[in-house]
């Protein structure tokens, strides 16, 4: 037992005077007083897998106040973490106490040897803790090498390498797979910002320009997980600087530089600041990117992914009602690549918040399990509001209603161009405004009054007219109105 002792005494005697010398130029955990018995004692030297970083780094101790943590700070979105949380909970930091196997976050053990070490050969290797990423003596390196490994990195990561280890279920170029797209050009030669410009922001733009921590990072132009996320100190909102000195806001530990919701359905977001797309808010409902979206899905039910990464389950609350995780199906697969689906246990992405109306709607509206008929009428591109679908709109050229005369005048531009909802309510039936019934439109005498007869005199003829002279633009009881002149008025 003696000569055990003393052996491990010697180790330790040596180890010390080792890591003093060698390590002495190349860390900071060797400046400023620092020695190994900081951090180490003789009677824990061997035996474990790594030193509580907390020790020193907290906030108020002279060594680490600089980059302090507390137990309110680690990330824990799944809630995984068994054991008592902090009474406040920041989860502004990835997480240093937790299972490496984390299948909602896409997280396995990791691979690369410069990971995988471990102090403590008897100790778990399931577990991610502060020096499974950050080697404290990190050796001698060529200085351009030492600038991937910042700050006292176990590898290089100045393109996400380690990020991409541990979860390499999400390393994928193609958004079919269930996640956002990584290692990929933002807007170089090729790459679907090129190729669509009309669909992206290039570059990304900052939801709070005065935050510069706000901003999305492109690392030698490419999207990395560290395009949208941080690593410690990352709150998920723009309004806040991310920094060891700055109070930071409570979040949800999804670690997102700026804002998963905007304030309002105008402001960016963490999707919009990359992506040109309008939210869902035809009637206010604030309906925002990230309520129906996700950067990483499941596969849930076992099937393929989905290419527009929609949610599995919808949570959304709205002044016209709430979803409490409702199922949303939509494969990548033509066969259940739809928005309306027959089978009520696999509903359709619009029928996780939409009752589809049959009477009084167009027939479109009772297909089933069709991959595009919504979309023909309600576009993403104008917040799925009805008539811009086709190629610009319910009245032009092209569109369902182009051919009709009237249409020629009030919304081609050859005279008007109004928008479709001057005259028409687009969201409800009958389709006109203030209609009290088709044979009585009012809509038609807000503008042709008895007042406007100047404005028709110019622009329009009405059948037995040869001079353009209008008669009654008054809809008058017991005769036709101007609009049963040309239409049926029944």
């Amino acid at each position: 037992m003696k000569k055990n002792t003393a052996a491990i005494m010697l180790a330790l005697q040596i180890a010390l005077f080792a890591c003093t010398t060698w390590a002495a130029e190349t860390s900071p955990h060797f400046s400023n007083g620092y020695t190994c018995v900081t951090c180490h004692y003789t009677n824990l030297f061997l035996g474990i897998k790594g030193v509580d970083c907390l020790t020193c780094h907290k906030p108020g101790d002279p060594y680490g106040r600089k980059k302090a943590f507390t137990q309110a700070d680690f990330a824990d979105p799944f809630r995984t973490y068994t054991s008592s949380y902090a009474p406040s909970q920041y989860q502004s930091s990835h997480s240093w106490i937790a299972n490496y196997t984390v299948p909602k976050a896409g997280a396995l053990p990791p691979g690369n040897p410069a990971m995988t070490w471990d102090c403590d050969a008897s100790a778990a290797t399931n577990e991610v803790y502060c020096t499974r990423c950050h080697n404290v003596h990190q050796p001698l390196q060529p200085e351009e090498e030492l600038a991937k490994m910042k700050p006292l990195l176990r590898m290089a990561n100045d393109q996400d390498q380690m990020c991409l280890d541990c979860h390499r279920q999400r390393d994928t170029v193609d958004h079919a797979t269930g996640s956002h797209p990584v290692g990929v050009s933002y807007g170089g030669t090729g790459s679907l910002v090129a190729r669509k410009p009309a669909e992206f922001r290039n570059p990304p733009v900052n939801s709070n320009p005065s935050n510069p921590t706000s901003a999305m990072q492109l690392k030698g132009g490419m999207v990395l997980c560290t395009t949208c996320h941080g690593v410690h100190n990352t709150d998920s909102s723009s309004a806040t600087f991310d920094s060891f000195t700055s109070v930071l806001a409570k979040s949800d530990g999804y670690l997102l530089r700026s804002d998963l919701k905007g304030a309002t359905a105008e402001s960016l977001n963490i999707c919009t600041n990359c992506h040109i797309k309008p939210n869902h808010n035809k009637k206010g409902q604030n309906i925002q990117c990230a309520d129906c979206h996700a950067g990483h899905v499941d596969t849930a039910d076992g099937s393929i992914p989905n290419v527009y990464l929609i949610r599995r389950f919808m949570n959304i609350s709205t002044q016209y009602g709430k979803v409490s995780n409702s199922p949303s199906f939509y494969q990548y697969t033509a066969s259940r690549r739809n928005w309306n689906s027959s089978d009520p246990s696999k509903p359709g992405v619009c029928q996780v918040c939409h009752v589809v109306p049959i009477a009084g709607y167009p027939a479109d509206h009772a297909v089933k399990d069709n991959a595009t008929v919504c979309m023909k009428c309600h576009s993403h591109a104008a917040t799925f509001s009805h008539g811009a679908g086709g190629s610009g709109g319910c009245g032009t050229a092209t569109s369902c209603h182009g051919t009709r005369q009237s249409h020629k005048t009030h919304v081609s531009g050859e005279i008007l161009a109004l928008a479709c909802s001057e005259c028409h309510d687009i969201n409800s039936f009958p389709l006109f405004k203030d209609s009290r019934n088709l044979a009585n439109t009012t809509v038609c005498t807000n503008c042709h009054s008895a007042d406007a007869v100047a404005l028709a005199k110019q622009y329009w003829k009405y059948p037995g007219s040869s001079t353009g002279t209008a008669g009654s633009w008054m809809v008058v009881e017991g005769e036709k109105s101007f609009c049963g002149s040309c239409h049926d008025a029944t």
